[in-house]
This record gives C-alpha cells, sequence and structure tokens, in this order.
C-alpha cells in the first residue's frame, strides 16, 4: 500500500467511504418497503410484481458475488469497487428515467449487479487493515453503516418521497455514489506485490478446501434464512403490512421500518465488540442473537392484526440489533480460511442471504395474492409471517451446529498489513 496507509494514517478514512458505499446498497436494498405503494399506482397493481421488482437486486447480486469474491482476490478489490459501483450508478439513473416496468426491472437488475461489489472487497480491505482482535469491530462499523442505509430507506425515504419524487431520489443516489467511486479511487490504493491477491495457493486447491468445510455451508444456510426474513419484512412486506393492516400512512411507516435500521446501527458494533472483547467467543453470541432475532417474529406470525403499535417498536428494534449477528458470520469464515482466498469464502456465503430475500419476498408475496381472494387481509400476512417464523427458527438451529473459531483465529492469523 501507499505509505501513509502502511502506517495506518487513512484506515478510518477507508473505511468510512466503504462504509458509506455500503449504506448505499443498503437503502437500495430496502427502499421497495417505501416505494411500493407508489410504483403499484404508477406502473402495476400487482403484490407478486412488486415482489418481482424487489427480488431483483436480490438475484442478480447473489449471482454474481462468486465472480466478484475471485476478482477481488485476483484483480484487486479497488478495482472490484469501482467497476461494480459505476454499474450500480447507471442503474439508477436508468431508474429515474424509466416509463415503464420492464425498464424498471431491467434498472433494478443493474442496481443489484452493481452493489454486489462493494461488500465482499471491503471485507477483503478491511482485513488487512485491522488486526484479528480487532476485525469483528472494524466489520461493526461497515455494518453500522448499512444500518444506516435502512434507517434512510425508511423514514428518510419516505421524506424524499414527498418533497423530491423518486425520480430525484434516484439521481441523487446515483451523484452520491459517483461521488464515493472517485473517492476511492483516490484515497485506496491497491498493494505492491501481490499481498491482496490469491498466493501460495492454486484454484483448484482453494476449491477444494472451501467445498469441504462443513462451517461454510452451515453458514451460507443461517445467511440464507436470517437475512432472508429480515430482507422479506424490512426491504418489503414490512411497509404494506403496516399500512394495509395498522393503516399508518407512508411517514409513520417509515418510522416503524427506519427503527430495524437503527436497531442494526446500534447492534452490528455491539454485537461485534461483545463477540471481540468479552465474550471472546463467536459461536455463543451467534446462538444468542440468532434466538433473540427469532423471537421477534413470533407476535407477527401469531398476533399479526393485534400487536399494540406501541409494541411493534420494540419488535422492529430488536429484529435490527440481533440481525447485527451477520457480522459474526463473516469474522468466523474469516477465521476459518487462509486470509489468501478471503473474498472467494465470503462471496459464497454472501450469495446466500440475498437468495434468501429473493425468495421470500417472492414467495410471501405469492402467499398474500394467492389467499386475498378468499381470506382478510390480516390473515393473508399471518400465513406469509409463519413461513418467516419457521425459516428465522431454523437460522437458529443451524448456529446450534457451528463450531468456535475465536482462539484458532488467534493461534494463526497473520498481522495486519498496517501498523495499528
Amino acid at each position: 500500500m501507499s505509505k501513509a496507509i502502511e502506517h495506518g494514517n487513512h484506515r478510518w478514512v477507508i473505511l468510512f467511504v466503504l462504509s458509506m458505499l455500503y449504506f448505499l446498497s443498503y437503502l437500495h436494498r430496502m427502499s421497495p418497503a417505501i416505494l411500493a405503494k407508489a410504483l403499484m399506482s404508477e406502473f402495476v397493481p400487482s403484490a407478486l410484481a412488486i415482489g418481482l421488482l424487489s427480488s431483483l437486486y436480490f438475484y442478480p447480486y447473489a449471482f454474481v458475488q462468486v465472480p466478484v469474491g475471485v476478482f477481488s482476490d485476483i484483480a484487486g478489490a479497488l478495482r472490484t469497487v469501482v467497476g461494480f459501483t459505476l454499474i450500480s450508478v447507471i442503474g439508477c439513473a436508468l431508474f429515474a428515467i424509466a416509463h415503464d416496468f420492464y425498464a424498471l426491472l431491467i434498472a433494478r437488475a443493474l442496481i443489484g449487479i452493481g452493489a454486489a461489489g462493494t461488500f465482499v472487497p471491503a471485507i477483503k480491505i478491511i482485513s488487512r487493515l485491522f488486526k484479528s482482535d480487532e476485525f469483528a469491530s472494524a466489520l461493526g462499523v461497515l455494518k453500522t453503516f448499512g444500518g444506516l442505509g435502512a434507517v434512510s430507506s425508511g423514514y428518510v425515504l419516505a421524506m424524499l418521497l414527498v418533497t423530491l419524487g423518486w425520480r430525484l431520489s434516484f439521481l441523487l443516489f446515483g451523484f452520491m455514489a459517483m461521488a464515493l467511486t472517485m473517492a476511492c479511487w483516490s484515497i485506496i490504493k491497491e498493494p505492491h506485490g501481490k499481498e491482496m491477491k490469491r498466493e501460495g495457493m492454486d484454484l483448484r486447491s482453494a476449491t477444494k478446501l472451501i467445498l469441504k468445510n462443513k462451517i461454510l455451508w452451515i453458514l451460507a444456510t443461517f445467511q440464507f434464512l436470517l437475512n432472508g426474513t429480515l430482507y422479506g419484512f424490512q426491504g418489503l412486506w414490512g411497509g404494506p403490512y403496516l399500512i394495509d393492516v395498522y393503516k399508518f400512512d407512508e411517514v409513520t411507516t417509515g418510522t416503524y421500518l427506519s427503527l430495524i435500521g437503527i436497531g442494526l446501527v446500534v447492534g452490528a458494533p455491539v454485537i461485534g465488540a461483545l463477540s471481540d472483547k468479552v465474550f471472546r467467543s463467536r459461536k455463543i453470541v451467534l446462538m444468542a442473537f440468532s434466538g433473540a432475532f427469532a423471537s421477534t417474529w413470533v407476535p407477527l406470525a401469531l398476533f399479526t392484526a393485534c400487536i399494540p403499535p406501541a409494541l411493534l417498536y420494540p419488535i422492529c428494534f430488536v429484529m435490527g440489533f440481533a440481525g447485527g449477528v451477520v457480522v459474526i458470520v463473516n469474522t468466523m469464515l474469516k477465521e476459518s480460511f487462509p486470509p489468501s482466498i478471503t473474498g472467494t469464502v465470503v462471496s459464497i456465503v454472501n450469495m446466500f442471504p440475498f437468495l434468501g430475500g429473493a425468495v421470500f419476498q417472492t414467495v410471501t408475496g405469492y402467499v398474500i395474492e394467492l389467499l386475498s381472494s378468499s381470506h382478510a387481509i390480516e390473515e393473508c400476512y399471518s400465513f406469509a409471517f409463519r413461513l418467516c417464523l419457521l425459516g428465522a427458527l431454523t437460522a437458529f438451529t443451524c448456529s446450534l451446529l457451528t463450531r468456535e473459531t475465536f482462539h484458532e483465529a488467534r493461534k494463526r492469523a497473520p498481522e495486519p498489513l498496517v501498523e495499528a
């Protein structure tokens, strides 16, 4: 790296810029919950069609994760971040000028592809900037900005829709992404030599090591289920649920959904710090907070229409707070594999939360659409949320099957490229 970065002078600036890009990716991820009603009134009235539109962020995001990881390991994290972010800029511009539903679908897919190039290379860079016992905390900062993006996709986005409209709002997001891309190119330097590229292991050996590691597939399943249910509610159906069942307006709905993001903002760094400094354990923290996450689905699934509005506030907050446990998943992955294949490993597992989001958003939309002709709307949401409860409980079961990685990592983790 450049001399300044080698001495650690700029690592927090780098973390901030990467975190802002992750902020935007999370904002796009969750925006349909607020956009849904406006887009349904302007383009299509079908819940299934809006579910498809929302899922077209998740499917492309998921399917390009492995190429993103391999490219990060071989060609470099900086090139990956810059190239993919430019794709998201194009997607934002197309979304803003779209005049038919098919253009929206294409734009949403481009945004998903572009956003896919943020998280994995960011982890690759962070893993070299921070020590092994700082990594979960630094990753918590990254996830905090994601939570801020989720917050902004609620109340802030609702206010932008009122003041600017959704088209100008997406142009604004595109300009922000372009500015951050330029900042990345200016302050992040690829290291001299090949420190952040695949070393000491050919592709065949790396593939064999990855495929035989059981913890990877357990954590992948965990991500599919926990994030899938979270994205299903926060990213899409939580908004229509609050509007249809509780008759809230969009701003009030955005306030409730923002609490999920606020919970993530608080939860991700707290959970990372608890794991690094207090419990000095990954598995205990993963079990505790995945259990807390599953508990939030019980009232939503079983008492869908009769939850006191005041109780919805802590439910949303705890859902977001406990959802911050995903920082432990990525930390366990980083501690279970050689640094030379970190990008590829994280990218494989990072496919699954977005596949989960796509599946849960589409399936819940299908359930609501299917039952709407013969059941009251609150019963439709109740059936959909029971599927989410089952998914969250299964995720908790996966957490019980993992193994501890904290102490193993202390023995063999290399020092970062910078001084602490």
